[in-house]
């Protein structure tokens, strides 16, 4: 790289390395692609293959175009597209990984990593049993690499995840949050009030202004609505007609 890799991310590195599952739970934009492009790398020098995961298929297909930038032979599959599934870095949703394992599908031949992506979606309701089962079933000698920003009992999930891979799983956390967090109160694009920095409400009197700026704004009159029913609905009658 050339820049000096933050220490969470060096630590990652070494982990990889070594061959070991990591969780990394880092603020956004703190750097969490970084750890996935390294497993990439680590993977294409080990001549293995690797499966980036994600949850949507726009980020699927956002990471497609960014790695594909950087490693020559990248592939994609989604449920609306199918480019290069033999790649050595394969980018799929989470879904499809789900089914190749219950399948015993042959794309997992010579798969030594596997990156699950915004891997919080454990707990998604509906779909959270997907990355319960993937993490159960999937073969105990594929290294794990996990991502998320929000995870806040990352501890107990590290521990689970663990226990049911036999395997240790290594922490990475970030303290510092590069993106400050901030609330507004959006009414208008002339009228945007800054109401929250971080974890404390700002005492400037914007909510105040915001409350007030919005008792300004007219209601429409009684008559006024009842001619816009009436309007409505001589509308439909000619439509009708």
């Amino acid at each position: 790289f050339k820049f000096n890799l933050d220490d969470f991310q060096k630590r990652s590195v070494i982990r990889l390395e070594q061959n070991k599952n990591i969780l990394v739970c880092a603020h956004t934009s703190s750097g969490k692609t970084l750890v996935a492009e390294y497993g990439i790398a680590l993977g294409k020098k080990n001549k293995k293959r690797v499966i980036y995961t994600s949850p949507i298929k726009a980020l699927s297909n956002q990471k497609y175009c960014e790695f594909k930038k950087k490693f020559k032979n990248v592939g994609i599959i989604t449920g609306d597209v199918n480019i290069k599934p033999q790649a050595q870095c394969l980018i799929i949703t989470t879904e499809i990984l789900h089914k190749f394992l219950y399948n015993q599908s042959s794309t997992l031949n010579d798969v030594g990593t596997v990156i699950f992506d915004e891997v919080h979606y454990i707990n998604d309701n509906e779909r959270g049993h997907i990355w319960e089962e993937i993490l159960i079933v999937l073969p105990s000698h594929i290294s794990i690499i996990m991502l998320s920003a929000t995870i806040p009992n990352y501890f107990e999930f590290a521990c689970w995840v663990g226990k049911i891979k036999n395997a240790k799983v290594y922490i990475e956390v970030t303290k510092n949050r590069v993106v400050p967090l901030q609330h507004f109160i959006y009414i208008d694009p002339e009228h945007i009030f800054k109401v929250k920095n971080k974890d404390e409400v700002i005492d400037n009197g914007e909510i105040e202004k915001a409350f007030k700026y919005l008792k300004q704004i007219k209601a429409p009159k009684n008559n006024e609505k009842t001619n816009l029913n009436l309007n409505s609905k001589n509308n439909n009658l000619e439509n009708e007609s």
